[in-house]
């Protein structure tokens, strides 16, 4: 028989080794990665019809090409929502990273599944859109004299 602070000390570390984040050291943050991350969540928000909570998740931007996470199944990771935060591999430009796929495990998140199996019909109905906006605006900012 376990005893009650065993299997709550059990638990938590089976939920821990669930939202374990990734050991990439951080790498230098592109200036516009936070707007950018409430561009990706007005466009969510519009796409689901609903006021998603602000601000959006924090955003870890790592180095390396592929993320230090065990996710069995997937040789190179360059994506990651666990704990309420997004970690995501560097890229020169934010379209090429996964913001918009990671912001949609936010925001599934926010109804209670975040859907770590990609089930949910908007991975195939709505991602494309909100992946060719953030584009679309990221092109829009390179164009924009600051």
């Amino acid at each position: 028989m376990i005893r009650p602070m065993t299997r709550t000390a059990l638990i938590a570390i089976a939920l821990a080794a669930c939202d374990a984040v990734p050991g990439n050291p951080r790498a230098p943050r592109p200036a516009h990665l936070d707007d950018a991350a409430e561009v990706a969540r007005d466009l969510w928000s519009d796409e689901f019809g609903v006021d998603l909570p602000a601000p959006p998740p924090p955003i870890e931007w790592l180095a390396g090409d592929c993320l230090d996470v065990d996710a069995p199944g997937y040789a190179c990771v360059r994506g990651w929502y666990a704990g309420g935060a997004i970690y995501l591999a560097a890229r020169p430009a934010i379209a090429d990273t996964l913001l918009a796929h990671e912001m949609l495990h936010w925001v599934l998140d926010q109804y209670g599944d975040s859907d770590g199996t990609h089930e949910a019909p908007a991975w195939r109905t709505a991602l494309p859109d909100v992946e060719a906006a953030i584009l679309a605006w990221e092109l829009l900012q390179s164009e924009t004299p600051r």
